[in-house]
């Protein structure tokens, strides 16, 4: 760990705290009996001063005070002034990162977390002032390791010996416990567990049965057998790679979810009967390897992004993807028994995105892709189309 030296971090936390190379001369005593806490440690520097940017007086005091009973040592306990500061909500969307979505699309998490009524567009912005979440050009949300550290050590402490009764689970051993035992709770509002491909590891979805305030839910690679109708009805995100079923479960109440992430599954039909979810925004069925066609859209009115990269055995495209008025992007990239698009796909006035690369026994777009009004990037490079007809 970088230390800095005195007149370094008083520039450095002057930057964050009041845009400029020193501090505001009402401030400097303040200013300085922070710096002098901080230890010449980069990480609490920034988010300290972030966190006190535009704050008033009585504030920078309180947090003077606090800072003075905090054993110096404790890194972690230092950055929880920023946390205990939050509103209930700003620390759910702080904890539902640290946990689940670091690395992922900030309008991805804001549409889930929004779902989750925790109002997501404020609060993130409101955790990206004091640096407790930072996005990178990529859209991308990111956390310092030890700010992550920090947010689950506070999750882990509620019950250090009962895993079971947290509010989020990812250690792999935690989870696997709690499924085998079935201690698992209400209390638990977001679950992940991840395991290798070759896993032979199997679970029993009677293990959900007391979950029912489930939230988040992201299993790679996980075998679960029993009825699906003990899964909790309140998910809004369900990512789980490798999933074994050649179809979803009727049982499976989805009714809420926003977002449902299947890559590298074996489903060879979404599902064997319509199915209604009004709020669902984005689909990913990428890598999906066995998949011959999508499913019946009419009961997804809210869909977004329709992913199915890479699905080589997908034969046939619903025809009802015509009626999907929010539809922004369509990713079919080498989806290569494709043959045909349904002349209902022309009918999608807010699709933005279009990608058809790899599709090679793809000969034709018809002259109603005109009718495409918001269509901005088509991609059809190695098809076989050689013009609009």
């Amino acid at each position: 760990m970088d230390y800095m030296n005195e007149n370094e971090s008083i520039e450095l936390f002057s930057w964050h705290a009041f845009g400029a190379a020193k501090p505001r001369e009402d401030f400097n005593e303040l200013a300085r009996n922070m710096v002098a806490y901080c230890r010449g440690l980069q990480l609490d520097l920034e988010v300290l001063g972030s966190f006190l940017s535009h704050k008033t007086m009585k504030k920078w005091e309180s947090v003077s005070s606090k800072a003075k009973v905090i054993p110096i040592h404790k890194i972690q306990e230092s950055l929880r002034i920023s946390f205990d500061d939050l509103s209930n909500v700003e620390k759910h969307i702080f904890l539902d990162v640290c946990c689940f979505f670091v690395g992922k699309d900030k309008g991805y998490v804001t549409d889930i977390l929004n779902g989750c009524e925790l109002y997501a567009d404020i609060g993130i912005t409101v955790l990206i002032e004091p640096g407790l979440i930072k996005v990178e050009r990529n859209n991308k949300l990111e956390m310092p390791s030890l700010l992550r550290d920090m947010g689950r050590e506070i999750i882990r402490q509620s019950w250090p010996k009962e895993p079971g009764k947290r509010s989020r689970l990812w250690v792999q051993d935690d989870v696997k416990d709690v499924l085998k035992e079935n201690t698992g709770t209400e209390a638990i509002q977001g679950l992940s567990l991840k395991l290798h491909s070759t896993s032979r590891d199997c679970f029993k979805a009677h293990a959900f049965r007391e979950m029912k305030g489930l939230r988040l839910l992201q299993l790679d690679h996980v075998q679960l057998t029993g009825d699906y109708g003990y899964i909790s009805k309140q998910l809004r995100w369900i990512s789980w790679q490798g999933f074994r079923s050649k179809y979803i479960p009727n049982n499976f109440r989805m009714e809420n979810v926003i977002a449902i992430d299947l890559k590298h599954s074996h489903l060879q039909l979404v599902w064997k009967q319509p199915q209604v979810l009004k709020w669902l925004k984005f689909l990913n069925l990428s890598h999906s390897k066995f998949l011959r066609e999508t499913p019946d859209f009419s009961g997804l009115p809210s869909l977004e992004k329709l992913i199915l990269k890479d699905c080589p055995s997908l034969c046939k495209e619903h025809q009802t993807i015509g009626d999907l008025r929010n539809l922004i992007l369509i990713n079919l990239k080498d989806c290569t028994s494709l043959r045909n698009l349904p002349r209902e796909i022309y009918k999608l006035k807010s699709l933005r995105t279009f990608i058809l690369s790899g599709c090679f026994k793809i000969k034709i777009l018809e002259e109603d892709i005109a009718l495409m009004k918001s269509l901005i990037t088509l991609v059809a490079e190695n098809t076989a189309v050689k013009q609009v007809s």
